[in-house]
C-alpha cells in the first residue's frame, strides 16, 4: 500500500531588528535564507526529492520554500500556498516586544490575556492537521514539503502523534524532550504516513548551520 512522506519544516530566521512580534509581511534575514538553503541541501543529499511544495502564504514561509526549492532547479516546481498553514492570527500581540513575550511564556494560558484577540492552540492545530491531512490525501504515495511556523508545527506534530488526546500547553510542549522537540527555525520533521493517513514513522531533521 502507498506510503506518503511529508517534510514539515519551520521557516528560517527573520529580519526583525526591533525585536517585535510580527505579522505575515516580515522577511527572512540573509542568515535565515542560508539556513533554508542548507536544509534543502540536507534533504537533497539524503535523496529526498519533493513531488510538491506547499507553504503558508506568509512571506517568510514562501521565501523559505523558495530557498529549499533552489536545491532542485531541474524540477521547476511551483510553490503552492495554503492559509491554513499560517502562524496563529493574534492581532493584539503584533508589535509587542519579544522580550515581553519571553516573560509571558505562554500567551494562550496567561490570565491577563484571556480576552485578547489571540488564536488559541485548538484552532490553529485543527487547521494545520487538516492542511497536512489534505496534502497526504492529494499526494498519496508521494513526497511533499510543507513549510509553516513554530507553534503550528509543534502542536500539529504532537496531535498527529497523539490523535484524539487533549493538547498540552505551550510551556509543556516547549519542554518536551522526547518524541516532539519544538523545531528551531530552519529545522524539519520527516513524517511517514500509511495509506490511512496515520503516522508510522517520524524523524527530527536538525540544521547544522545553526
Amino acid at each position: 500500500m502507498p506510503q506518503t512522506t511529508v517534510i514539515l519544516a519551520r521557516h528560517g530566521r527573520l529580519e526583525n531588528p526591533q525585536g517585535t512580534i510580527y505579522d505575515g509581511t516580515i522577511s527572512l534575514s540573509n542568515l535565515g535564507k542560508m539556513e533554508m538553503r542548507v536544509l534543502g541541501r540536507i534533504l537533497r543529499d539524503r535523496g529526498i526529492v519533493p513531488d510538491a511544495i506547499v507553504s503558508s502564504d506568509f512571506l517568510r514561509a514562501v521565501q523559505s520554500s523558495a530557498e529549499i526549492r533552489g536545491n532542485y532547479p531541474e524540477l521547476n516546481m511551483p510553490i503552492e500556498t495554503d492559509p491554513r498553514l499560517q502562524d496563529p492570527n493574534s492581532p493584539d500581540m503584533f508589535g509587542k516586544s519579544l522580550v515581553w513575550l519571553a516573560e509571558i511564556v505562554d500567551p494562550h494560558t496567561h490570565p491577563e490575556l484571556a480576552n485578547w484577540r489571540i488564536e488559541r492552540p485548538p484552532s490553529f492545530t485543527a487547521r494545520m492537521v487538516a492542511a497536512i491531512s489534505g496534502v497526504v490525501r492529494k499526494h498519496s504515495g508521494k513526497t511533499i514539503f510543507v513549510v509553516s511556523h513554530g507553534d503550528p508545527t509543534a502542536f500539529a506534530m504532537w496531535q498527529l502523534l497523539n490523535p484524539g488526546q487533549p493538547l498540552p500547553s505551550l510551556r509543556e510542549l516547549q519542554k518536551e524532550s522526547g518524541r516532539v522537540p519544538y523545531l528551531e527555525k530552519g529545522e524539519a520533521w520527516r513524517i511517514l504516513f500509511d495509506d490511512q493517513g496515520n503516522v508510522i514513522d517520524h524523524e527530527h531533521i536538525a540544521n547544522p548551520s545553526k
